[in-house]
């Protein structure tokens, strides 16, 4: 697989981008890693029903109102099922329980756990050079 060989964006960038636009993974790869991230992590849903903040019937209704591209969070924020404090602390636990990224490139045998960390050492010092507020 052919990996990136351009200049890096001048932008702040997550580790998965980095990686690609660094060269150390193929854009196939990277797709397949946020794939297995994303399937790793519990729903929103399901965080907030096991905290008590929804029931099955809540989901089942927030699922079917939701418009196209809307996220369940945001679906459940306009029908007034969830705060938008709730929402922030599902959105914030979803984020902490998810594998990190780099677990699956490592997994994978496509780079080390050595290689991520100086990655991740090099990815810091670049989003430093574009920090917002």
């Amino acid at each position: 697989e052919t990996h990136y060989a351009g200049r890096m964006p001048s932008r702040r960038l997550l580790l998965g981008q980095y990686l690609y636009y660094s060269g150390q993974v193929s854009l196939s790869m990277l797709i397949k890693a946020i794939v297995w991230q994303r399937l790793q992590r519990p729903s929103v849903g399901a965080i907030a029903m096991s905290w008590g903040w929804l029931q099955g019937a809540d989901i089942l209704d927030v699922l079917r109102r939701r418009q196209y591209g809307e996220k369940f969070g945001e679906c459940a924020l306009r029908l007034g099922r969830l705060s938008r404090f709730q929402v922030s602390r599902l959105l914030e636990k979803q984020k902490t329980v998810q594998p990190l990224i780099g677990k699956y490139f490592i997994d994978q045998n496509v780079i080390t756990s050595a290689q991520i960390f100086k990655r991740i050492v090099d990815m810091k010092v670049h989003n430093r050079k574009y920090w917002s507020y």
